[in-house]
């Protein structure tokens, strides 16, 4: 008797049968999402408190830091660790999916934008 399995509805390839799945520890499938004002101080720059535009640093405990505030450090200064080489691909993806007002919107810039089309619209933003 053939053993009964699960697909994930994107990448079949990836399916395991029934009994392997129970074991893992992974949640099962997503309810609700957290909202914006949840999720944001996760995506936010741990020195700046900005939505950093990719690629994203991260120390090797887990702070996200941003182009601009990466440059001026060595190490982490929220928990003195070591920056690691890898970019932080989760949050970037968060990131890019997500919409943001441009960060001229406070001078009168109207658009909202995905983040990943953030910094093409700033070489061109009339309110810059």
């Amino acid at each position: 008797m053939e053993s009964e399995t699960i697909q994930s509805p994107s990448k079949s390839e990836h399916s395991l049968p029934i009994a392997d799945v129970k074991q893992h520890q992974n949640l099962g499938l997503i309810e609700k999402l957290a909202t914006a004002s949840e999720i944001l101080p996760t995506l936010e720059c741990q020195m700046c408190q900005e939505v950093p535009l990719p690629p994203i640093s991260s120390c090797e405990n887990g702070h996200n830091v941003c182009n601009f505030c990466r440059s001026k450090l060595l190490i982490c200064s929220l928990c003195r660790g070591k920056f690691i080489v890898d970019r932080n691909w989760a949050i970037e993806s968060i990131i890019n999916s997500s919409t943001f007002r441009c960060i001229n919107s406070t001078i009168g810039c109207p658009q909202i934008l995905k983040g990943d089309e953030h910094a093409d619209h700033l070489k061109s933003c009339e309110h810059r």
